[in-house]
């Protein structure tokens, strides 16, 4: 996609309600940010779910954040 195709994506997705399911955009971004803080938020929150959890480490590995991923799970 480029830079440029990602800001414009980016800017998309800020302009979209994106409802109860559309979290998935913004997890994206923000594994492609590698911003452990951000992919945290993006879920929507820390979480005691188990599944859920399991899916924000998955995500800090893809994100190369392999420290964050273990001081998570």
């Amino acid at each position: 996609m480029g830079d440029v195709g990602v800001e414009r994506y980016r800017a998309g997705i800020a302009e979209q309600y994106l409802g109860r399911y559309g979290r998935y955009p913004l997890e994206r971004l923000a594994v492609l940010d590698r911003d452990p803080v951000a992919i945290v938020a993006a879920h929507g929150r820390e979480s005691l779910n188990a599944r859920l959890a399991e899916r924000i480490v998955e995500d800090l590995l893809e994100a190369g954040l392999d420290e964050e991923a273990r001081e998570y799970a």
